[in-house]
């Protein structure tokens, strides 16, 4: 049977729907953020600039505003939000405690299933104008599979979070260059579906209820050996890691918090935010090339990372690619892609104007 197609956006919010807000990254929240990724991570983090907000934590920022806009919006009407790819270009670094003035504008909405695929653009930048990054998310709303309310979930007590050490054999260690990649802060975004490599390009048609089948024995399958030449990362994602990101990024929704209620969304168990997996990633980049503007990651989001009560395993791994970017991916304990993408410098602002001609 061929997909019906929506003929209004499923969210209410048209193309050319803009939302300004204003921003401030304390000492605290951007200490809390670094320090989330770091305990994370089995190597301590050389390359991030001091005084500054994380890019990850920028990201995260600008698709809580990506969010509000099309919270505007009439209620979805048990719509689920899926979150396709991310795209963060960051101009300049952000300090912490600077005001940031941020746009977020509905820059396409296209029918995509029995829903809608929508691209939301939100730029960051200073009291004066200057840019300091821009931030594309492509959302797509589908019918999800939850007949009734979500199971109640409990919030608990927050506990310290102290990093790990750093065991001998963990990611090689590389000299930041003077560039680094980019990712911030995040918001309710549902389940990750499977979309296009370019933020800008509406993705193929894909269940919105169906649970992302891994085989029976997966922790068992020993994950293949990474390609010659690639730098990589092992993190190790915990429930009080996800919910620690919750708290951070203000996105409490209960597929990232309860077991039931990801499993009545279609998920075999509870699931990392796709964010988290972006502020990763984020974080092995900076160690291996810094944290520097100019730069560009985008990644597109292929299965949840579930994580079951003794934890999961995130590998990023990042290998050369043409043009001076690194192809980038993300896979999970078993092997199996959880995202993939690139991370290149920042093409001049003319030559990006010529191309939008």
């Amino acid at each position: 049977m061929a997909p019906t197609l929506s003929p209004a956006p499923s969210h209410g919010v048209a193309a050319g729907t803009v939302l300004t807000g204003r921003h401030l990254v304390t000492a605290r929240d951007a200490e809390a953020f670094r320090a989330l990724c770091a305990v994370a991570s089995a190597v301590p983090l050389t390359g991030a600039v001091p005084g500054t907000v994380a890019p990850a934590q920028l990201a995260a920022v600008a698709l809580r505003m990506c969010e509000r806009l099309l919270e505007t919006g009439p209620s979805p009407g048990g719509l689920v939000a899926v979150h396709g790819t991310q795209r963060l270009r960051v101009e300049r670094a952000a300090a912490v405690g600077e005001p940031l003035v941020s746009r977020a504008e509905v820059r396409s909405v296209r029918p995509l299933g029995a829903g809608t695929a929508t691209e939301v653009a939100v730029t960051l930048a200073a009291d004066d104008g200057s840019a300091v990054a821009e931030s594309v998310s492509l959302l797509v709303h589908s019918p999800g599979p939850v007949a009734g309310p979500a199971p109640a979930v409990t919030r608990p007590a927050a506990t310290p979070l102290v990093p790990q050490a750093s065991p001998p054999t963990a990611r090689q260690a590389v000299p930041p260059a003077a560039a680094s990649v980019v990712p911030p802060v995040v918001p309710p975004v549902a389940r990750q579906a499977v979309p296009p490599a370019a933020a800008s390009v509406v993705p193929p048609v894909v269940p919105s209820v169906a649970r992302q089948a891994i085989p029976p024995a997966a922790a068992s399958v020993v994950p293949p050996a990474a390609p010659e030449g690639a730098r990589c990362s092992s993190y190790t994602v915990t429930r009080e890691l996800v919910r620690r990101y919750a708290e951070l990024s203000g996105d409490h929704n209960p597929i990232h918090l309860s077991p039931e209620a990801a499993r009545a969304g279609g998920f075999d168990d509870l699931i990392a935010h796709g964010m988290l997996t972006f502020a990763l990633v984020a974080h092995h980049l900076a160690g291996a090339v810094g944290e520097a503007a100019g730069t560009e990651l985008q990644l597109r989001f292929s299965r949840p990372l579930t994580v079951p009560a003794e934890g999961a395993t995130l590998t990023v791994r990042d290998l050369p690619a043409a043009g001076g970017a690194l192809a980038v991916t993300a896979v999970d304990g078993a092997g199996l892609p959880v995202a993939g993408g690139r991370a290149a410098p920042c093409a001049h602002r003319q030559e990006r104007g010529r191309d939008r001609d």
